[in-house]
């Protein structure tokens, strides 16, 4: 073994006995899966860091969400006055929503119609939304949802541009930066007085959210050992479908306050999550591929006093597998990479060790390019589906806050068959019938609503359909949460999906627009999503699974293992059988 080691003479004889160090050399033979599992797959110290970050993660879907509360639609009606419309004989005036309409009372005729210049809403005095305070309605509907959208943008600008940061300095220290940022920005927009400045702070917290939320699904993935990937996943979901049932419960109690009241409210529980955030510990697979040796020694003590385990044993374990030729044992991570690659990743690593934290990387070399460029496709797919599912979908029966609370619920049942599916089918698998099933569902319910005859019983089959869409959409999120950040290096994993995050919420931007599609062509819509499902399924070929597989310290390990699927799959194809036997 050539870890460094300390002499120690007991009684001043020949005999010593040596002691492992963390040092700058050692530390990059840490494996991050051998350390958690010495200390407890799940152990005291997993199990308090899981706390603090479901308890930072409260108000993690509210810069997403709010906006169905803090700009609902309200119920409203024309309020012009009518003393100076000259209404003809046998002709009477009505007042919709958006119009004043003259009719011929015998032959309800419309004579004329005015649009109307100004509106009541329905309320106690108070403007319980900002589409009736800026009265966004009628040929002003469409910007109403203008807030959402750039909501929608500003996460893709900041899903791939923000977790860059979090891979040069630190997880903790990007989530700090962001929560604070935008906890601010959401109290700020309570007191905007102009709907455009509101438009671009929403813009802003859309950034600053992908900030926190992507550092905080990395930080699960790392505090676990490789089997426990998938449970990590299902807490995150666990921590969304709770964060968006407080988001509920806000606007619900809320409902008959003012507005701006209700933003003060959102960002006041953003700005309480600061406090948790202070004990939490930086991410220690992060510390160890970035040579942080005192902050990673001091959370490794820290870890070992919380699950009962002895530093010096630890060290010695997560040490034991280099050898002097720099191999591993059989299992281990150096024997990951095959020998005849040994020269070409030593090459690789020294070409990328200058530059591991930036987007460029992703494009220098061929195999990660290929997988940033599917994952990031299979993202936007996904996204496009799920919206598309949405907004095609008839709206469920009952007040709208059960339906967003049963919405919000259905969430995790379906992270959970995910998470059973992962475990036996593997990621790309789970991923590919996931979607393949909501784009079928989707296609399904086009055409029951195009070619059936109208009826309850086609109704409730064109329901079912839409939702068995929409929950394996959700679970195809999930699904990628889990396999996109287990395909790039530890330097490259907040890069990584924070594009694919970015993917996504373009697609959910122009989500809109297939709705505008389906009134002109209704079956356009349902086969443009299959089609690009059928596409993933081809392109999620050339990804290699990571079932079982450790994270990777770097891309020489990710070019091994591609190098090494193309070399079974050659050896499998090569194979001919010897009819003399």
């Amino acid at each position: 073994m050539n870890s460094e080691f300390a002499d120690r003479s007991n009684d001043g004889t020949a005999e010593t006995q040596t002691v492992p160090i963390l040092n700058k050399s050692t530390i990059k033979d840490i494996d991050g899966d051998d350390l958690w599992k010495f200390l407890g797959r799940f152990g005291r110290y997993q199990k308090w860091q899981t706390l603090l970050v479901f308890l930072i993660s409260t108000n993690i879907s509210f810069p997403i969400l709010n906006g169905l509360f803090v700009g609902k639609n309200v119920d409203f009606a024309c309020s012009d006055a009518v003393s100076n419309i000259k209404i003809p004989p046998n002709a009477t005036l009505e007042l919709s929503e958006c119009s004043k309409k003259i009719i011929e009372i015998h032959s309800s005729q419309l004579l004329s119609e005015t649009e109307c210049t100004d509106y009541q809403f329905e309320g106690n005095g108070t403007f319980n939304s900002y589409v009736a305070e800026w009265k966004l309605v009628c040929g002003e509907e469409t910007l109403g949802n203008l807030a959402q959208t750039f909501t929608m943008v500003g996460m893709a600008v900041g899903a791939s541009t923000l977790p860059h940061f979090g891979d040069r300095f630190g997880r903790k220290k990007l989530m700090v930066g962001s929560l604070v940022s935008v906890s601010a920005v959401g109290i700020a927009m309570a007191f905007v007085k102009q709907f455009e400045l509101f438009v671009i702070l929403k813009f802003l917290s859309g950034v600053l959210n992908q900030g926190f939320m992507v550092p905080v699904n990395v930080f699960m993935l790392e505090i676990l050992p490789t089997e426990m990937r998938s449970v990590a996943s299902l807490l995150s979901t666990t921590f969304w479908v709770i964060s968006s049932i407080l988001n509920g419960i806000i606007g619900y109690f809320m409902r008959d306050y003012d507005w701006r009241t209700m933003q003060i409210v959102y960002g006041s529980v953003s700005i309480s999550s600061l406090l948790f955030l202070c004990f939490l510990d930086e991410s220690l697979r992060w510390l160890l591929g970035n040579a942080k040796v005192s902050e990673a020694e001091a959370i490794m003590k820290k870890a070992c006093r919380m699950n009962n385990k002895d530093y010096q044993k630890l060290l010695e374990h997560v040490l034991s597998s280099k050898t002097e030729n720099g191999v591993g044992k059989p299992g281990s991570r150096h024997a990951l990479i095959s020998p005849q690659n040994k020269q070409d990743s030593q090459t690789q690593t020294r070409n990328y060790a200058s530059d591991s934290s930036k987007i460029l990387t992703l494009l220098k070399n061929k195999n990660m390019r290929m997988i940033s460029l599917v994952m990031c496709y299979t993202w936007m797919i996904s996204s496009l589906t799920y919206y598309g599912l949405i907004l095609l979908s008839t709206s469920l029966a009952g007040k709208p806050y059960v339906n967003f609370f049963i919405i919000a619920i259905s969430e995790w049942p379906a992270g959970l068959l995910m998470v059973i599916c992962i475990q036996r089918f593997g990621r790309k698998l789970t991923v590919l019938m996931f979607q393949l099933i909501s784009g079928i569902s989707l296609i399904t319910a086009v055409l029951i609503a195009s070619v059936a005859p109208s009826g309850n019983v086609y109704s409730i089959l064109q329901t079912s359909f839409i939702m068995i869409g929409k929950f394996c959409a959700s679970g195809s999120f999930n699904g990628v949460w889990i396999y996109t950040p287990e395909l790039y290096p530890t330097n490259l994993r907040n890069v990584g999906i924070g594009l694919a995050s970015a993917s996504a919420r373009i697609g959910a931007t122009f989500s809109p627009f297939f709705t505008i599609l389906a009134r002109k062509v209704l079956w356009a819509p349902g086969a443009l999503f299959a089609g690009g499902c059928f596409i993933s399924v081809f392109l999620l070929t050339l990804v290699p699974e990571t079932r079982w597989r450790e994270l990777p310290r770097d891309v020489a390990e990710v070019d091994s293992w591609i190098h090494d699927d193309k070399k079974k799959k050659r050896d499998k194809n090569n194979i001919i059988p010897n009819d003399n036997i």
